[in-house]
């Protein structure tokens, strides 16, 4: 008999933590904060409940308004080590939806803002690349000036680049980044995560000339800069 009850006892956690999930992912505040509650009574004890106490929190403070990119480089800081590690620890496979949808809208509603080089996490182009959106990306640091030589622009479009074109479309950021700011480019190339790009010079490589740039272990490429 103890038996049956646990398990009835289990099941309705279940069912409760599964509403509770559905109701995140729809942004549905009220049938979240009600399921929130009684999953709390229910099963206090339960690993979850701090994570999905920070996505309901999220939720229910999203949108959040920024004024300038200093405002918005708080919440790019809120939402990447505390709601994305929620959202990783609860949510399991819809976490990646859920963090896409926010970032996505945080990159729309900064977009007017101007690039400011100190606080560059809160420029939509990082942002839409957070939000799987490469093309965005792309057209987002059009408008910022100096873009071709900005390390983090540069980082952003080789990246996008690579997204949407291919290892060839992101050799001249790659170019423009070793030879201006060499110590940005391994963490680069372990974005983009692409064998190809690491170092080797062979006729596979995508590198055109070898040779290593004084000071580094990258090969030197032989393309036109720019971006």
């Amino acid at each position: 008999m103890q038996g049956q009850l646990d398990l009835f006892a289990h099941s309705r956690t279940v069912i409760l933590l599964n509403d509770l999930i559905d109701s995140l992912l729809e942004r549905n505040t009220g049938r979240a904060c009600e399921r929130l509650q009684l999953l709390g009574v229910e099963a206090p004890g339960h690993p979850a409940l701090d994570a999905l106490e920070s996505l309901y929190t999220a939720i229910d403070q999203w949108p959040v308004a920024t004024t300038d990119a200093r405002d918005t480089a708080k919440l790019v800081e809120w939402l990447d080590s505390e709601v994305a590690p929620a959202a990783a620890s609860a949510l399991g496979a819809s976490a990646p939806t859920f963090m896409s949808s926010l970032w996505r809208e945080l990159a729309v509603a900064v977009a007017s803002q101007a690039y400011d080089p100190a606080y560059p996490q809160s420029h939509s182009a990082s942002l839409y690349l957070l939000a799987g959106d490469a093309s965005a990306a792309l057209h987002a640091v059009i408008s910022i000036p100096g873009r071709d030589l900005d390390p983090f622009v540069l980082q952003w479009v080789a990246l996008a680049r690579h997204r949407t074109s291919g290892r060839h479309a992101c050799r001249a950021p790659l170019f423009t980044l070793a030879l201006t700011t060499p110590q940005r480019l391994p963490p680069v190339l372990v974005a983009l995560a692409d064998p190809a790009l690491h170092g080797a010079t062979g006729s596979g490589s995508g590198w055109t000339v070898p040779g290593l740039i004084r000071g580094t272990p990258w090969p030197a490429l032989g393309f036109r800069r720019g971006i």
